[in-house]
């Protein structure tokens, strides 16, 4: 019990000494416009999508900026918090444009950026979904990169890890609700299942960015596409932002991101990547994902299909229904 205690307490230091380590650098990068933002839902890829297009130590790497519980700046956007595109909010603006352009220190943000003087930078979030279009309007000229997963697969990571589940958030917003969720929101309301609600939640932080976007404002990119092809998925990401396509970028491919690393448990042994969350799901859980997926229309994307429908996708983008 001793033994587990000092190990816990080294962890703890060692983690606190390692972010210290990261405070030292100069953000000379100038706004947004520097920035390029990297957004999806939690286990989706992100960190590993976002060390794939540093793979040069080119950008400082912001983390989870976003997040409240440790980025005392950024409490006022809480938990999923919905913000109309037209939203006129100018404390949340002044916020929002000082992480943006790179103004923010701390330990979680900066854990993993190696960079001492940051010209460019990007910023990884997946909090950010349901208030993205209001970033792009209010700060124009900053690449917009949303990532997508298959939900079986990042559900099936969100439960092993033990991740909350819940829907009230969202409903207890009334414009998120009246602009996106009237037509579900009773079937939301009625989910009880923890799994159920974890693919509603899948469902709402990719459903909002593609009714609000339109082509061209923002690139959909698929971490499957990134494992079955490779050097288009990192292409298509690489042009959105203005660089050339460097083989070199294939490198990282090979190594698990660093919350991979750090969260081995969320790894099912075996198998296909792409296909292991079929081992943990079962079949009537399957069926029931898709069918909430219907709900939604995001079935036309994502169903029990391993790969997604990227054209779908794109052809969603800012249709409403």
């Amino acid at each position: 019990m001793a033994g587990r205690v000092i190990r816990h307490n080294y962890r703890k230091f060692a983690s606190k000494v390692v972010r210290a380590s990261h405070e030292f650098f100069i953000d000379a990068g100038g706004d947004h416009r520097s920035t390029v933002f990297l957004a999806g839902g939690g286990r989706s890829g992100t960190t590993w999508i976002a060390q794939i297009l540093n793979y040069e130590n080119t950008y400082r790497l912001m983390f989870e900026p976003f997040y409240p519980k440790e980025v005392p700046m950024c409490r006022s956007f809480g938990p999923a918090l919905y913000l109309r595109p037209d939203a006129v909010d100018p404390s949340r603006r002044e916020i929002a444009g000082r992480v943006l352009a790179g103004r923010l220190k701390g330990g979680w943000v900066n854990q993993y950026n190696n960079k001492w003087y940051a010209t460019r930078r990007i910023v990884k979030d997946i909090r950010a979904n349901l208030f993205l279009k209001w970033l792009n309007v209010n700060f124009p000229g900053m690449p917009v990169i949303q990532l997508w997963r298959h939900p079986l697969a990042t559900v099936a990571s969100r439960m092993i890890l033990g991740w909350e589940t819940y829907v009230d958030p969202y409903l207890s917003q009334p414009a998120l609700v009246e602009d996106h969720l009237a037509g579900v929101a009773e079937e939301m309301r009625a989910a009880t299942d923890p799994f159920d609600q974890q693919v509603f939640r899948w469902c709402v932080e990719s459903y909002v960015p593609l009714r609000q976007f339109a082509a061209g404002e923002i690139h959909l990119a698929f971490y499957e596409r990134f494992v079955t092809e490779p050097e288009s998925a990192i292409a298509g990401i690489f042009r959105h932002i203005g660089r050339t396509y460097d083989e070199k970028a294939l490198s990282v491919l090979t190594k698990p991101s660093t919350q991979t690393r750090r969260r081995k448990s969320a790894i099912v042994t075996g198998g296909n990547v792409l296909e292991q969350w079929r081992e943990v799901i079962s079949g009537d859980r399957v069926r029931r994902a898709v069918r909430i997926l219907s709900l939604f229309g995001l079935d036309r994307i994502y169903n029990e299909d391993t790969m997604p429908d990227v054209s779908a996708a794109y052809e969603m983008l800012g249709v409403k229904k």
